[in-house]
């Protein structure tokens, strides 16, 4: 018997967010990469190697997505393979080279729901994965990047003992009693209620006003990139530290300041920003980090801005709002609100349905989602430049920021549908968006 035949198989229904995930990206693309810059240039087939080795240790990495009398399934293949995928490119169109790949969307039953490629450039190269929402959310991926990297630029890696994850069951088999039954039902819509306080306070959140939003169909996904320096890094995290603020808190603050300011009439509009939160820690059981799984969720922050307020005074409101949604557990409940599974069949039809839905009970909103600090240790022969990710915009969504801290750098990439909004556009809320990061800790 293989190796690959005595590790865990996987046959079990999907979990309301993995069911979401999957269903709603029939009719709106929602896949995110998770790239890495490398000086230096790797062996395809050490990378490969390295490659077989994640398929043995991580169990959903081998699993389709099967439907049986509507019912939705993940289940192990026969003979999984993932294939490293060598493109060619260079540093000049490397970045719109990945975004092109984060586009393609995923049939229904697609295998395998990641796929990983390879760019070698002259004295450089990329490694990057292209996963399914449904299986994975970003921070497995970072670590399953690291943990490749680490294989393949360590060849002798590859002969130690295969010691096979343990895959655990769907996020909603692992919340906490007070959020499953009857009771569970009844603090979702209790937290839901402290949100739309939140909407009917500052007025019913909207989007930037150069957003044209589109129905239905897959993104032509764009991307502008900024980057601080380790200086200017280091004063921005002393600077939250010092007033006792997170940096999430700091960076919607700046976002929804950003988006305010596109606009000509200088009309202060309600926005949200969503905050995707990794909940693991707070399960029944302990689900390891570098486990390959979905246990996500989503905080929404609305404020309206006040004619002359000052930076740091946004980013209190940005910080107690958020605090009061954490402290409360509301991410726990948010899968809770969505309407039942039956009402969308596992179909095409149902997926647009899906999509119509979701639109009419959530607010317009970006999304600003941060793994933190990344690093890369024992890596030989190569030295990683940057490392982060691209997020599809929804149908529903403006913009998503994927934010990383790598090397003491941090970096934010504005993801943006070009159907709905405009390159230029997007390059001024990255603008003054930088300005802010920047120049906020003299304020």
């Amino acid at each position: 018997m293989s190796d690959i035949e005595q590790v865990q198989k996987i046959n079990r229904r999907l979990g309301r967010a993995e069911r979401f995930f999957w269903l709603f990206d029939q009719a709106s693309t929602m896949s995110f990469s998770f790239y890495t810059l490398l000086s230096g240039e790797l062996e395809p087939s050490n990378l490969q190697q390295a490659m077989d080795r994640l398929l043995q240790e991580q169990a959903m990495l081998r699993v389709r997505v099967c439907v049986e009398a509507n019912n939705v399934y993940f289940r192990s293949v026969e003979a999984p393979s993932i294939e490293v995928q060598v493109l060619k490119s260079d540093a000049t169109h490397w970045r719109k080279d990945i975004l092109d790949q984060v586009a393609i969307p995923f049939s229904a039953s697609a295998y395998p729901l990641i796929k990983c490629f390879y760019m070698p450039m002259q004295e450089q190269s990329v490694v990057f994965f292209i996963c399914h929402h449904a299986i994975s959310g970003g921070a497995s991926v970072a670590h399953l990047m690291r943990r490749l990297l680490r294989l393949a630029t360590n060849p002798v890696m590859l002969n130690e003992p295969i010691e096979p994850l343990l895959s655990h069951p769907a996020l909603d088999d692992l919340l906490p009693a007070g959020y499953q039954g009857a009771k569970g039902r009844l603090r979702a819509l209790v937290n839901r209620s402290a949100e739309m306080r939140d909407w009917y306070r500052y007025g019913n959140p909207r989007h930037v006003s150069a957003f044209k939003r589109r129905s239905i169909g897959y993104c032509q996904l764009g991307c502008v990139f900024l980057k601080l320096s380790k200086a200017e890094t280091s004063r921005l995290l002393a600077a939250c530290k010092g007033r006792g603020f997170s940096l999430q808190s700091v960076l919607i603050a700046a976002q929804l300041y950003a988006l305010n300011s596109l606009g000509s009439n200088n009309r202060w509009r309600p926005m949200a920003i969503s905050s995707p939160v990794d909940i693991r820690s707070q399960l029944t059981e302990a689900v390891p980090e570098n486990e390959v799984g979905l246990y996500i969720s989503f905080v929404l922050t609305v404020l309206k801005l006040k004619n002359g307020e000052p930076f740091w005074s946004i980013v209190e409101r940005a910080h107690e709002q958020l605090k009061s949604h954490l402290s409360r557990d509301a991410a726990l409940s948010f899968w809770r609100n969505l309407p039942p599974d039956f009402l969308f069949k596992p179909t095409e039809k149902g997926a647009k349905r899906l999509l119509s839905v979701s639109g009419g009970l959530s607010p317009a909103s970006s999304i600003i989602s941060n793994l933190g600090r990344i690093s890369y240790d024992g890596l030989k022969g190569v030295q990683v430049l940057e490392s982060s990710f691209n997020l599809c915009p929804s149908a529903l969504t403006s913009l998503c920021s994927a934010v990383t801290t790598v090397n003491g750098e941090l970096s934010i990439s504005l993801n943006y549908d070009g159907q709905k909004m405009k390159y230029e556009n997007v390059a001024a809320i990255a603008d003054i968006i930088r300005i802010l990061l920047v120049q906020a800790v003299d304020a």
